[in-house]
């Protein structure tokens, strides 16, 4: 097994940040098609219905569906692309995260901030509302650094560990 690095992950969670924050900021500047944002939200909705049967591999998949609608929606596919390449790391923890670091709910309601100020218009709190879903991995990092030390990098547990 290849365990996962700390650095890694960091490192692609702030390449992420950066392009969808700029992606929600362009999709506010630019707006949505009102076909769009019904399809976001429709996803939005999809997770939410994930929520109850705990149905984490669903709604990683509609995860990913909404992220890369916004991408392709605001025309930068290089964007969904940089992301895919980068983010492999991240999302072994972002799948490790769903079921108890990460509530689905809390997930759904970040994006659902997402969507609704890009539907407003407002490219500024739109980025902002990207920047704090973004930034939820590094909520639940230490945590599940401690509950699966097997899975990190020895350095980086011994690390964490060290910080506790």
């Amino acid at each position: 097994m290849v365990r996962i690095s700390r650095q890694a992950v960091l490192e692609a969670r702030f390449l992420r940040e950066a392009v969808e924050v700029a992606i929600a900021r362009a999709a506010a500047e630019k707006g949505l098609a009102p076909p769009v944002l019904r399809e976001l939200n429709e996803l939005i909705e999809r997770q939410r219905g994930c929520i109850e049967p705990a149905d984490h591999d669903r709604f990683y998949l509609l995860d990913e569906a909404f992220h890369r609608t916004m991408a392709l929606e605001v025309g930068n596919t290089m964007a969904w692309r940089v992301i895919e390449d980068v983010k492999a790391q991240l999302d072994r923890v972002r799948y490790l995260s769903i079921p108890d670091s990460t509530p689905i709910a809390k997930l759904t309601d970040q994006h659902q901030a997402v969507v609704t100020a890009i539907a407003a218009r407002q490219p500024e709190q739109a980025a902002q509302a990207m920047a704090i879903h973004q930034r939820e991995i590094l909520l639940s990092l230490p945590e599940l650094e401690r509950r699966f030390p097997t899975m990190f990098e020895a350095s980086t547990v011994s690390a964490t560990l060290a910080e506790a």
